[in-house]
């Protein structure tokens, strides 16, 4: 049976018990617990491990810039360790800015949850890294097709690896006034919703934790609830957030592919597709789908990107028109916006 490999950096005293739990995981292998960090970091390039356990207050260890860099060299899943929920939820925003996918608290280790609950939910994003998207995938029903409508124009943007700090940079660029913006971003369900809040803090327009059967209005983002796929669809002359737990598509969930293609039926010719950095295939399919219905697709570039596997597998599915740097997107987006209004 494949198991995913790991690497655990923590205080000596806790890696027995760390190091245990692991040997008994049937989805997990353990390469490397250590307190040293140089031979962590030599361990990580060489091993590229499937996940990372890290406590970032180690002594002599700035945790979050080591993140950081890990995503630079060897891109990797990581979670993040901390003492309680109570500092975990406190530092919500530093671990994703990071690039983590998420955190435990240590108190999860005592009660026998982490590889119960924790690698559950892990275990769909880091999958989704691990197996190639095939054109045999089948997209999710939506229902009977039709011509793309061009009275709805929306902007849909998927992220993962990076896609936090690329968020938190790419909608404060952009003006009021514009389509709905749906984003889907690769996180565990404990984040988005402190993450909502924190991109609405710093966006000239509101950005919402979406709710299943929400109007979609314009001048607004909606983000895509953890553990949820997220559609659009029309109800009378009226858009709505459709949010539903179908099984994770290509193993993740949420997954940007549900959303792209509920708009490539629904509204493509009038919307916009942007796919950010990120490890993994998803939205591939999508974006082409959109771009088949007449949509302006956006992929940021390899440079600009920490790690550039879904804006690449996108480029290569001939989904994309545009290849920017992050700098670039927001302008672009607001050119195509107006030209779509006429303006």
């Amino acid at each position: 049976m494949f198991k995913r490999s790991i690497i655990i950096i923590d205080e000596i005293q806790n890696l027995e018990a760390l190091g245990s739990a692991v040997q008994k995981s049937v989805d997990f292998q353990l390469v490397l617990a250590t307190h040293d960090v140089m031979a962590a970091r030599n361990c990580i390039v060489d091993h590229k491990p499937s996940l990372i356990l890290i406590n970032p207050y180690l002594p002599g260890l700035n945790g979050f810039d080591f993140i950081k860099r890990v995503m630079n060299y060897a891109p990797t899943s990581v979670v993040v360790i901390y003492s309680s929920s109570v500092v975990m939820e406190a530092m919500g925003t530093q671990t994703i800015a990071s690039g983590a996918i998420g955190a435990v608290a240590r108190t999860d280790f005592k009660q026998g949850r982490l590889f119960d609950e924790v690698f559950k939910s892990i275990k769909n994003v880091m999958q989704s890294h691990e197996r190639p998207l095939t054109p045999s995938v089948v997209a999710p029903s939506h229902g009977s097709a039709g011509n793309p409508n061009h009275g709805f124009p929306l902007i849909a943007i998927a992220s993962s690896t990076g896609g936090t700090e690329a968020l938190k940079e790419l909608l404060p660029r952009l003006p009021q006034g514009l389509p709905p913006i749906l984003i889907v971003q690769h996180m565990l369900p404990s984040f988005t919703r402190a993450f909502s809040e924190n991109l609405s803090k710093i966006s000239a327009f509101t950005v919402k934790h979406a709710v299943d059967g929400e109007r979609i209005d314009a001048n607004t983002a909606y983000l895509c609830p953890g553990n949820f796929h997220m559609e659009v669809k029309k109800t009378g002359p009226l858009l709505h957030i459709k949010l539903q737990s179908e099984p994770p598509l290509h193993n993740v969930r949420p997954a940007a592919d549900y959303l792209f293609h509920s708009i490539a039926k629904l509204s493509a010719a009038a919307s916009i597709g942007v796919v950010l950095t990120g490890m993994g295939r998803d939205g591939a399919d999508g974006l082409l789908a959109m771009k088949k219905g007449g949509s302006y697709n956006i992929a940021q570039d390899e440079r600009s990107s920490v790690v550039f596997g879904m804006p690449k597998a996108a480029i290569d599915r001939g989904a994309i028109q545009s290849i920017l740097s992050l700098h670039d997107i927001a302008g672009a987006i607001v050119a195509r916006s107006r030209r779509i209004r006429g303006d």
